[in-house]
């Protein structure tokens, strides 16, 4: 259910080759109509186009998902907002009929090489289309019902549902759930309890009534994403998200298929058996006067140069797809981690932050399914992530920032509750030990391919320091990219011989 999102590089594009552009343009409404106008078929499926230049590596397992602007004409008039009629001004020389536009675009897609066409979706009637009056449910299923046979017709099988006159409408989600279970029974609804990217609750942490519409809105969704986030602080901010929901979900319901979206928090997403809706894209310095995105100092590595981490997270969730929130125990570290950045003008859309230092905290540890891994670090420590889920399991150290981002290397020790036939290892460490795993033989190598190395297994034991995390976790490494490792390791059960 990962997909890759254009909402970002719609952004990015604006001001790039235009010696008079200024960063205050690509802030609040100002940039989101910007970000519109850039969606359109040259950018998506044009020979330099997004489709055809991203993510070659993990293209077969993301739909591809046009965010908001698709359906509405060049002009953004706000009453097409809920439509889902591709607009021809912005796909010329398609099919007429809105299902076949659809396939049409869903095609190109997958010539492409990706899994499908996704679909930003406005939780609204688009009043240009839709004028039965206010509770009138008959019309508005027949209005939801027509664009989901559209969609099945098409092949489309991801809506991303977000703001909308509905946004925050709680049974009109779950009808529109229902509804595509009965109208389009191959079509997954994304949810969400659309909020700011700043989790402004007591001491930066969410507040806990977001949580708790989340929960309430998890049980009768497919997947529900955790929302916007600033991009300097993702891992803090998604961390404390994921974490809040997570035990939020605790007792509400049975095990179920409902997933959680963290957003473009790649590695998180891997060890804790979440979905990804990555935004990141490669497209850097076109904009004369300086790229919106966070400038992290040269020691450190921001987002556009980790791209493969979407491709090991796609590689690992071949073995290890995500699960159901409530399928697994979960367990949240006490001790509060806090993160920092100060943004400057062009790092961020949101005006009232620029010149401010936002404050974000989070717990430094979360599992499921598994113990809490044991954290021993000089200094602040890594976030840390991990569970066990069936035959597998995963492990993850996420970076701080605290003005600058950087990546402690911290000693780890993790039990496992059982034995398991394949684990995976994010992120940099000092050293890491996994216990539980019985007589065994094991091989590691780099998620992205490449050989295989064995390592030692004494009485259960696998030992690993950092350095070895490092070589192999990066051995097949895209040249210039900054991701950290990612390691698979296949283990067999038997004595080492």
């Amino acid at each position: 259910m990962n997909y890759f999102c254009t909402w970002s590089v719609q952004n990015y594009l604006y001001g790039c080759g235009k010696a008079d552009f200024q960063p205050e343009e690509a802030e609040g409404a100002t940039g989101a109509a910007h970000a519109r106008a850039n969606m359109n078929l040259e950018n998506l499926l044009g020979e330099e186009g997004w489709a055809r230049r991203f993510y070659p590596a993990a293209r077969g397992q993301l739909y591809f998902l046009l965010d908001d602007g698709w359906d509405v004409p060049q002009s953004a008039d706000a009453r097409w907002f809920g439509a889902l009629v591709p607009d021809a001004g912005r796909f010329p020389g398609g099919p007429e009929a809105p299902w076949e536009r659809l396939s049409w675009l869903n095609q190109q897609v997958k010539e492409a090489g990706w899994r499908g066409l996704g679909l930003w979706v406005a939780a609204q009637e688009a009043p240009a289309l839709f004028s039965a009056a206010a509770g009138d449910l008959q019309a508005q299923e027949r209005y939801w019902a027509e664009r989901m046979c559209w969609s099945e017709r098409a092949g489309v099988e991801y809506w991303k549902v977000d703001w909308g006159a509905h946004g925050q409408d709680w049974e009109f989600r779950a009808r529109l759930t229902r509804w595509a279970r009965q109208y389009a029974p191959h079509l997954t609804i994304e949810h969400a309890v659309c909020q700011g990217p700043v989790n402004d609750g007591p001491d930066g942490r969410l507040r806990e009534e977001i949580a708790g519409q989340e929960a309430h809105l998890l049980l009768e969704a497919d997947v529900l994403r955790t929302y916007d986030i600033l991009q300097p602080l993702s891992a803090s901010q998604t961390m404390e998200r994921v974490g809040a929901l997570l035990h939020a979900m605790e007792g509400r319901a049975p095990k179920g298929r409902a997933l959680i979206n963290c957003e473009d928090e790649c590695y998180l997403a891997a060890a804790l058996g979440l979905c990804a809706g990555v935004m990141r894209h490669p497209l850097r310095g076109l904009r004369c006067k300086g790229d919106m995105d966070p400038a992290f100092p040269p020691t450190a590595d921001d987002a556009k140069l980790r791209m493969d981490e979407v491709a090991r997270l796609a590689r690992w969730q071949s073995v290890m797809p995500p699960f159901g929130a409530a399928e697994e125990p979960v367990r949240i570290d006490r001790r509060v981690l806090r993160d920092s950045w100060r943004f400057a003008r062009g790092e961020t859309w949101m005006s009232d932050l620029i010149g401010q230092e936002l404050t974000q905290a989070a717990p430094a540890r979360i599992s499921r399914g598994a113990d809490l891994p044991t954290v021993r670090c000089e200094g602040e420590p890594p976030f840390a992530a991990a569970s066990c889920h069936g035959d597998c399991a995963a492990i993850a150290l996420l970076p701080r920032t605290q003005r600058r981002r950087f990546a402690p290397l911290a000693d780890v020790e993790w039990h496992l509750p059982r034995a398991v036939s394949a684990l995976a290892v994010f992120g940099c460490y000092r050293s890491l030990r996994i216990t539980g795993l019985g007589p065994c033989r094991a091989w590691a190598s780099d998620l992205l391919g490449g050989p295989s190395v064995a390592l030692p297994c004494s009485q259960g034991t696998l030992a690993l320091s950092g350095e070895q995390i490092r070589a192999i976790g990066l051995a097949s490494a895209t040249p210039g990219d900054a991701s950290a490792p990612g390691v698979h390791i296949t283990i067999e059960k038997g004595d080492t011989p």
